[in-house]
């Protein structure tokens, strides 16, 4: 089965995380606030880092054999159709993002169709789009 991540991501911006997950009525799955603290495995042992900006993600994953596209159709038309004007609002004040990440394990197509009117409101809300793809599924 594959491996399916869909997401809204948005960074640097200065509102509170609670602000914008009260105004998208959507409770962050990922958030962190610039200047926090976290730490990273490396071969040494641990490295302390500090977050340099604020970030709210809300992301749906899914593992499944279904067309990575219908996924994303329905992401679309359940979390960002309905919520396109307070998305335009917070997009102005930081940096938004359509995310599609897939982990290939089978031998489906991760081929993409987005209809005009899918590039067109991902536009509108001033999204960037990103989308990351890794097959396993080479022969050795």
């Amino acid at each position: 089965m594959d491996k399916v991540s869909i997401a809204l991501k948005y960074s640097k911006f200065s509102d509170s995380i609670e602000d914008i997950s009260n105004g998208l009525g959507l409770l962050p799955t990922s958030s962190n606030v610039k200047g926090e603290r976290y730490s990273l495995k490396s071969h040494d042992g641990r490295i302390e880092k500090q977050y340099q900006n604020n970030y709210w993600e809300y992301r749906f994953v899914i593992e499944t054999d279904e067309w990575i596209q219908a996924i994303a159709n329905s992401f679309i038309d359940e979390v960002v159709e309905p919520r396109k004007e307070q998305l335009k609002r917070i997009a102005s004040k930081g940096q938004l993002e359509f995310f599609i990440g897939a982990e290939l394990f089978g031998m489906a197509n991760p081929g993409f169709h987005f209809e005009k009117e899918t590039i067109a409101l991902l536009a509108y809300i001033g999204a960037e789009i990103d989308i990351d793809l890794y097959n396993f599924t080479a022969k050795e």
